[in-house]
C-alpha cells in the first residue's frame, strides 16, 4: 500500500496542472447548466405575465381569463387601462397585452371569426406560446357557438359543461412545473455529454505520464524492483481516476446544491461516473504501453473520443440513427453511460445494473490489456 501511495504522491506533483484543469472544465460545466437551467426557469409556460384589456365583459370573456390564469397559470394584470398596460409592457413587466374587443360574444353567436387584439414586443417565445393557447381556445368557443345556433343562454350553459371539463389548477401548476424541469433534466444530460468526451483529456494527460516514465526506462527499472506491475498500475491510476472524479464530483455537488432537477439521482450518476473513469484511465493505460509516440497518442485518444462519444450517443440520442449503428453504439462505454442517465429520466425504475456492468467490462478489458503489456520485460519502444 505504501508504494501505491508513493506512486500515486508521484503523479500528483508532477502534473498538478490538471488538477486544475478539472476544476475550470467542473466550473465551465456547471456555469452552462445554470444557464440553461435560468433559461428554463425564465421562460416556463406557467409563469407568463400578461395584461388584459376586457371591453366587453361578458360571461365568455370571464372563462377566457380563468382559462389563461387557472388551467395555463399565467399571471393576469386586469385593473390597468390601455396606457397603464403599455407602460407595463415597455417596463418588461408583463410579456403582451390582450385585448378583447367590444361585442366579442355577440360577434361570435352571430358566426363571426373569433379575434383577439395581441400586443407584443421581442418576447418571441411567450408570443408563441400565447397564440397557440389563444388559438386553441377560440377554437373550442368557435364550435361551442355553432352548437348553440345563436342561443346566448343555450351558449352560456355550454360554455360552463365546457369549462367543468378543463384541467384544475393543481394539475396544470404541475404540468407547468414538468416542463421546467424537462428542459433542466435534458441540460443535465447534455452536460453528462460533455463530462463522456471531456474526460479523455484526462486520458491523454495520464498517458503521456505514463509514457515518459516507459521513454526514461522509470516502469522498466521498476519492474526488476521491488514494486509490483499491479502496485504501479494502481498507484499510477489513482491519479487519473482523481482527475475524473474531481471534474464529476464538482459538477454534482453543483447540481445537488443549486436545486435543479435532473430526473436522476446523484447517487446513480456517481457511480456510474466511477465506472466510466476507471475505463478512461484503462484506457491511458493502454494507449501509454501500446503506442509508439506522443503524437501517436494524441491522435488515438483524439480519435477515439470524436468517434466513439458521436456513435455513443453522448450529445443525442441515437434511437433514430440506421440499425447498423445503433448495433456498432453497443460496442462504446459512452452508449451505456448516456443510455443510463437518459433511460431513468425517462423511466425512474429503469434497471440500470446492465449498463453498469458494461462499462466496468469495458474497463477491466483495458486493465487487463495494461497489465500484461506491463508484465513484458521488454515493452514496446525499448530496446
Amino acid at each position: 500500500m505504501s508504494k501505491i501511495w508513493i506512486l500515486f504522491r508521484g503523479n500528483l506533483r508532477r502534473n498538478r496542472l490538471y488538477l486544475l484543469l478539472a476544476v475550470v472544465g467542473s466550473v465551465l460545466i456547471c456555469s452552462m447548466f445554470g444557464y440553461v437551467g435560468g433559461l428554463s426557469a425564465e421562460h416556463q409556460v406557467g409563469g407568463i405575465p400578461v395584461g388584459i384589456l376586457d371591453n366587453d365583459n361578458t360571461v365568455l370573456t370571464s372563462d377566457f381569463q380563468d382559462y389563461l390564469s387557472q388551467e395555463q397559470g399565467m399571471r393576469l394584470t386586469t385593473d390597468l387601462d390601455y396606457d397603464g398596460l403599455s407602460t407595463e409592457l415597455i417596463e418588461r413587466h408583463i410579456s403582451a397585452i390582450i385585448e378583447i374587443p367590444v361585442g366579442f360574444t355577440q360577434g361570435i353567436l352571430n358566426g363571426e371569426e373569433p379575434r383577439l387584439d395581441m400586443t407584443t414586443l421581442d418576447d418571441y417565445e411567450n408570443a408563441a406560446f400565447l397564440e397557440a393557447y389563444l388559438d386553441s381556445y377560440l377554437t373550442a368557443v368557435h364550435l361551442l357557438a355553432e352548437g348553440a345556433q345563436g342561443d346566448a343562454a343555450t351558449f352560456d350553459t355550454l360554455l360552463s359543461d365546457f369549462s367543468a371539463q378543463s384541467v384544475p389548477v393543481e394539475e396544470t401548476s404541475v404540468a407547468a412545473l414538468t416542463q421546467q424541469q424537462i428542459s433542466q433534466q435534458d441540460g443535465f444530460s447534455t452536460c453528462i455529454g460533455f463530462f463522456v468526451m471531456l474526460s479523455f483529456l484526462f486520458a491523454m494527460s495520464l498517458a503521456f505520464s505514463v509514457f515518459d516514465d516507459r521513454d526514461n526506462r522509470l516502469y522498466q527499472r521498476i519492474q526488476i524492483a521491488s514494486v509490483r506491475p499491479v502496485q504501479y498500475v494502481l498507484g499510477t491510476s489513482l491519479f487519473g481516476l482523481l482527475n475524473c472524479l474531481l471534474f464529476v464530483a464538482l459538477f454534482c455537488a453543483f447540481v445537488l446544491f443549486s436545486g435543479f432537477y435532473t430526473g436522476v439521482s446523484i447517487g446513480v450518476v456517481l457511480t456510474l461516473s466511477v465506472l466510466y473513469s476507471l475505463f478512461i484511465v484503462g484506457f491511458a493505460l493502454v494507449a501509454a504501453l501500446y503506442v509508439p509516440s506522443k503524437n501517436a497518442i494524441s491522435a488515438l485518444v483524439i480519435g477515439t473520443a470524436t468517434i466513439t462519444s458521436l456513435l455513443g450517443g453522448a450529445y443525442f440520442p441515437i434511437d433514430t440513427s440506421p440499425e447498423l449503428l445503433q448495433k456498432l453504439a453497443l460496442l462504446t462505454p459512452q452508449y451505456w453511460y448516456m443510455n443510463a442517465i437518459r433511460s431513468i429520466q425517462q423511466t425512474p425504475d429503469f434497471n440500470w445494473t446492465i449498463n453498469a456492468v458494461a462499462i466496468f467490462l469495458f474497463a477491466l478489458l483495458c486493465f487487463l490489456l495494461a497489465g500484461i503489456r506491463f508484465s513484458n520485460r521488454k515493452p514496446s519502444g525499448q530496446q
